[in-house]
């Protein structure tokens, strides 16, 4: 379960996989979607869980080595940073019907750069050199490159393997949440999480924080803003947002980075 709990690939296989099983298994008559990586778990049991691990496909960790910053360490910093963020944000907006999934999201959030690592091992690292000689945000090369994002790429693959709709619209929409067709709280949220450690830099996604706005300015609060009293203090929750990024960066740098 630890493991699951911090692994993106294992999340979603495990979310896949026990969703698949329940809609075979003829006796269950709940048809409510699993959404928690525990409950998939639960649900899947000791063998099934082994022959998912063993058949798990696997990158090489170098093929994520690009200057300036990015490594596979520091992805999968931001990968854990980014779910531990958007489940913060849950709590402290008092979301706490969203704060499981939001975790589950922000950790699956970038499940498209690792297809694209599997179908085009050297891709991540030319898109990458290209966005820092153009000076333009990762998913604007990788449309240069592939034609669409890696978050769209996720999202396809998420919606072919049968991945919760909810996260596959996270993975669509969370570079543009207020385009957000369906789910947009959730979308905004873990854009939040993104941008809070893209500016705190919890590890590193491809994008820089320079291109992160105040809080208050930003598309995701355009949303959220809706949610909250109208006396809530916005200045408040970002100086303690940000706190709360440097003790997960703090924790997770003792945790990945050798």
């Amino acid at each position: 379960m630890e493991l699951v709990y911090k692994d993106p690939s294992l999340t979603a296989e495990i979310l896949i996989a026990s969703n698949r099983f329940k809609k075979k298994d003829s006796e269950n008559s709940d048809s409510s979607v699993i959404e928690e990586s525990k409950a998939g778990v639960s649900l899947l049991g000791e063998i099934r869980l082994v022959a998912i691990g063993g058949n798990l496909l696997t990158v090489e960790e170098r093929r994520m080595l690009a200057a300036p910053f990015s490594s596979w360490p520091k992805f999968r910093m931001f990968q854990l940073g980014t779910a531990r963020m958007a489940e913060y944000t849950c709590k402290y907006l008092e979301i706490p019907a969203l704060e499981r999934v939001a975790y589950a999201a922000g950790l699956m959030h970038d499940l498209g750069k690792l297809v694209l690592l599997r179908l085009y091992p050297y891709a991540f690292q030319a898109i990458q050199d290209y966005a820092v000689e153009y000076n333009m945000k990762l998913h604007a090369a990788e449309r240069v490159y592939l034609g669409m994002t890696t978050g769209e790429i996720g999202a396809y693959f998420a919606q072919k393997r049968g991945l919760p709709q909810r996260f596959i619209n996270v993975m669509r929409w969370m570079d543009d949440p207020f385009e957000a067709k369906e789910d947009a709280e959730l979308v905004a949220i873990v854009s939040l999480a993104r941008d809070l450690c893209r500016q705190n830099n919890v590890g590193f996604c491809g994008d820089t924080s320079k291109d992160v706005v105040p809080i208050g300015k930003s598309e995701e609060w355009r949303i959220l803003k809706n949610k909250v009293y109208l006396n809530f203090d916005l200045e408040k929750f970002e100086r303690q947002a940000n706190q709360e990024c440097r003790i997960i960066k703090q924790e997770l740098q003792g945790q990945l980075i050798k």
